[in-house]
């Protein structure tokens, strides 16, 4: 990952998330912090701090007014690119002392929000993947020993909250973490990023082979001049000249001699030159993006620059994906 990749990873770690504790307190906790087993709150706060801090099982949901809801609505254009909410349903747990339901599901129930710090869960789950469409587990209630007091209950990515989306239209949802780190499945559906390299660098670099092709045949030309001179003359003994034997150590000399056609620091001047237009990148005004986000251009990339004035056309959709 470049610069950018890893400014945005500690930026997404030290955001924080509220953490449901054993009281029934919400604890600030950052995203790096946040483990398996954790159950966190997430709040549709309308101003982009609705998203998840990691893969989760949703547990409970809560209305604006203060009721519980049984599921929820979230984004998921970071993912797929759509733009419609897709629906997401709580878990429903078996339940000795639950009433049968009318549809005819003994003992079924869904959780409430006010029993979630008390409550003790066991949840059993496929091995981390890379698959964003499905995923099979069982729920079950536990006693304080950790022994299931009841008949597991199946869950599917219906009832999974991927790290990712965005909570919207509900007031807030409280999820069960399953999956951190290198086990998301955003994070394992990803692709490395290929190499993008401007014309530009292409063209140094081709610049820069030539250059030193052309050293090594000045070298090789003194090399086999100087050893013609050694071995060929009667040389003079007063200058302390170098025999035939030491023609190798004649080569590296010549080398040391002509570094200086090579050059190097070309390579470091265009590089702080691409740091200073990517900072004019950030600080154009045109490029602002006004209400409600209110962010400047980012320049993820210092060669991004480069290739900006050979574009000729752009092709989009209707949703704006270049």
């Amino acid at each position: 990952r470049g610069p950018g990749g890893h400014n945005s990873d500690r930026k997404d770690n030290a955001r924080t998330a509220k953490v449901l504790r054993a009281g029934g307190d919400l604890e600030d906790v950052p995203w790096a912090r946040v483990q398996v087993g954790d159950i966190v709150c997430v709040m549709d706060d309308k101003e982009g701090e609705s998203e998840f801090p990691a893969d989760c099982v949703l547990l409970a949901a809560r209305l604006a007014d203060g009721s519980d809801a049984h599921d929820c609505y979230v984004e998921t254009a970071n993912l797929d690119g759509e733009s419609s909410l897709k629906q997401k349903y709580a878990v429903s747990v078996h339940d000795p002392t639950a009433p049968a339901r009318a549809d005819g599901a003994a003992n079924m129930r869904v959780l409430g929000v006010s029993e979630l710090a008390s409550l003790l869960l066991r949840l059993e789950y496929e091995a981390p993947s890379n698959k964003l469409y499905s995923l099979s587990g069982r729920v079950s209630l536990c006693d304080e020993a950790g022994v299931p007091r009841a008949p597991e209950s199946p869950f599917s990515m219906a009832n999974v909250l991927l790290r990712g989306t965005k909570l919207r239209n509900t007031h807030a949802v409280y999820g069960a973490v399953i999956y951190t780190g290198q086990d998301l499945r955003s994070v394992r559906n990803s692709v490395a990023t290929p190499s993008k390299r401007s014309n530009v660098e292409k063209r140094i670099d081709r610049s820069v082979l030539l250059i030193f092709v052309c050293l090594l045949v000045i070298c090789v030309v003194s090399w086999v001049l100087a050893y013609m001179e050694a071995t060929l003359s009667d040389g003079h003994w007063y200058l302390g000249e170098a025999d035939a034997s030491q023609s190798w150590t004649l080569l590296v000399s010549y080398l040391i001699l002509f570094n200086n056609l090579v050059p190097i620091s070309l390579y470091v001047t265009v590089e702080v030159i691409k740091f200073t237009m990517s900072r004019y990148v950030e600080e154009d005004r045109y490029m602002y993006a006004g209400p409600p986000t209110d962010r400047p251009a980012t320049s993820r990339t210092s060669n991004l620059h480069e290739d900006l004035g050979q574009v000729k056309y752009v092709f989009t959709d209707k949703t704006g994906t270049l």
